[in-house]
C-alpha cells in the first residue's frame, strides 16, 4: 500500500500524529492501523473530519460484479465510514460517493471544508451545457465588461483586466440588481445558513454580510451570476450555502454554476500571463533551482511538504516571493480561495504531474 506508507513516511517525521499516538500501538500494529491513528490525530489539529480522506482510497471494499450499483454503493460507503469513524460521512456528497442514503433519502449538507483533494462525480448526461459551453458564455459576458466598460465606470473605466471582471456590473448586464444584506436566514432544507440566493422573478441577487472574507462573497456571487445566465428560466427563489470554489455539489446544475464561476473568475488566458509573470514560465517544474527559488530550501523538502500535484498547486497559489521578487498571490489577484485558484492550476496544466 504505497500511498500509506507515503502519508506514514510524511507524517511521523513531522511529527503530525503524536508520539503517544505511535507508542500506544503495540509492535506488531498493521500499517492501516498506524495510518488511521494518524490520520486522526492530524484532523483533530486541522479541526477538519474529512482532512488526507485520499490516503484511505485503498481500503475501498472490495465487491462481487453481480451486484447492484446502488447496493455496490452502499457497501463502499459503510466500509469507508467504518475507516473513517464517521457514521456520516459523505452525507455532502464529497469523496466519490453517492450523497444519498440507502433509502433514497438525501442527506443533508455540511458547511464548507478547507480544502478537497477530488472533485464530486456528476452526472453528465443530466446537465444542460458542457464546460466548454459554460466557458464561451463566461467568456461573452466577459468581452462584454470589457466593451462597454467605459458607460459602465462612467467614464474612468479600469485598465486591469482583473478589475473589469466586476460581478455586481456582470450581474447588471444580464438585468439583475444585487443587494446585500446583514443575513439571509437558513436554508429550509437543509438548515445551513445561507450565503447567497438568486430570485428569478424580482431579478435580484442578494448576498449575507455574514460571510465576510472576500473569496467566499466572489464565488457564491458568481454562482448565482452562473444561474441568471445559464438557467434564466428557473423560477423561484434559489439559495446557496457560502461556496469558496471546491467542488462539492452532485446536482447537475450547481455543477454548471460552478464551473461557470470558475470562467468568469479565473479566465484561463489571463490566469496563464499572470502565472508567467509570478513565476517566469508556463508550466512549474519543480527542481532544486525552482524550488530554491519558492521556498530556499531543496526540492526533496518541497516534495516532502507538498506530497501531492494539489498540494504543491496550493502552494503556488499562495506564495507571495519568487527568485527574492515579491507580488501579491495568484489567489489574492483573482479574489479567490487557494483552493479553488489550485484546482485551476492543475485544470489549466501550469505545473507539471
Amino acid at each position: 500500500m504505497p500511498n500509506a506508507l507515503n502519508f506514514l513516511a510524511i507524517t511521523l517525521p513531522e511529527r503530525c500524529c503524536s508520539r503517544s499516538t505511535v507508542l500506544n500501538l503495540t509492535v506488531g500494529a498493521r500499517v492501516d492501523d498506524l495510518l488511521k491513528s494518524c490520520i486522526a490525530e492530524c484532523r483533530r489539529r486541522h479541526q477538519n473530519p474529512y482532512a488526507f480522506i485520499e490516503y484511505l482510497d485503498e481500503f475501498d471494499v472490495d465487491v462481487p460484479a453481480s451486484l447492484a450499483a446502488s447496493e455496490v454503493v452502499r457497501l463502499r460507503l459503510s466500509a469507508s465510514r467504518k475507516v473513517l469513524e464517521d457514521p456520516c460521512a459523505y452525507l455532502d456528497g464529497d469523496g466519490g460517493f453517492s450523497a444519498a442514503s440507502p433509502d433514497g433519502v438525501t442527506g443533508h449538507q455540511d458547511a464548507p471544508m478547507s480544502s478537497t483533494l477530488r472533485s464530486p462525480s456528476v452526472d453528465n448526461t443530466k446537465r444542460r451545457y458542457s464546460d466548454a459551453k459554460i466557458e464561451v458564455a463566461a467568456t461573452a459576458l466577459q468581452r462584454q465588461l470589457w466593451r462597454e466598460r467605459d458607460r459602465l465606470w462612467d467614464g474612468a473605466p479600469p485598465n486591469n483586466p482583473l478589475e473589469v471582471l466586476d460581478i455586481r456590473k456582470a450581474l447588471g448586464l444580464v438585468g439583475y440588481e444585487l443587494v446585500f444584506e446583514s443575513g439571509l436566514g437558513h436554508d429550509p432544507r437543509t438548515h445551513i445558513e445561507v450565503a447567497g440566493l438568486i430570485d428569478r422573478d424580482a431579478k435580484v441577487v442578494k448576498a449575507s454580510l455574514q460571510f465576510p472574507e472576500i473569496s467566499y462573497q466572489r464565488f457564491t456571487l458568481a454562482h448565482e451570476l452562473g444561474h441568471a445566465v445559464l438557467h434564466p428560466d428557473g423560477g423561484g427563489i434559489h439559495r446557496d450555502r457560502p461556496l469558496d470554489g471546491i467542488p462539492r455539489s452532485r446536482e447537475p446544475g450547481e455543477w454548471e454554476a460552478d464551473r461557470f464561476a470558475t470562467f468568469f473568475l479565473m479566465p484561463a488566458k489571463l490566469l496563464r500571463e499572470c502565472f508567467h509573470q509570478c513565476f517566469g514560465t508556463d508550466c512549474f517544474a519543480l527542481t532544486d533551482d525552482t524550488a530554491f527559488a519558492l521556498s530556499r530550501t531543496t526540492s526533496d523538502f518541497v516534495r516532502e511538504k507538498n506530497p501531492t500535484r494539489r498540494h504543491l498547486a496550493r502552494t503556488l497559489a499562495a506564495a507571495e516571493t519568487y527568485n527574492t521578487r515579491s507580488f501579491r498571490s495568484l489567489a489574492n489577484q483573482f479574489g479567490v480561495s487557494v483552493g479553488a485558484m489550485a484546482i485551476r492550476i492543475e485544470e489549466l496544466d501550469l505545473l507539471e504531474p
